[in-house]
């Protein structure tokens, strides 16, 4: 593990901003569930990431979360976010890295 949870909070205040200019406005309670699955997801992950990829990892999860909420679909579950994660990393692969 080579990120920490203020690597998850960064990028989810960033996933918070680029909603916020879509006038999309989730619930707090929104964030706190995401970034619970997220950080499990992460410290069950059997693979070291770094900051960088997390940041915008978490990114990702938080407008994709905010945008379930706004248009009343189902939110996401640990399984869906693993599979994301693992297409990311397969995806942007040296990004990942320390």
């Amino acid at each position: 593990m080579e990120y920490n949870i203020s690597d998850v909070r960064a990028g989810f205040d960033a996933g918070l901003g680029q909603v916020s200019q879509e006038k999309m406005e989730p619930g707090y309670s929104l964030r706190e569930n995401a970034e619970t699955k997220l950080t499990k997801v992460l410290y069950d992950w059997p693979y070291d990431l770094n900051g960088r990829f997390v940041r915008d990892f978490a990114k990702a999860v938080m407008v994709a979360e905010a945008s379930r909420e706004t248009f009343d679909e189902p939110q996401l579950d640990e399984a869906s976010i693993v599979e994301y994660l693992g297409h990311s990393v397969s995806f942007f692969n040296s990004w990942t890295h320390p």
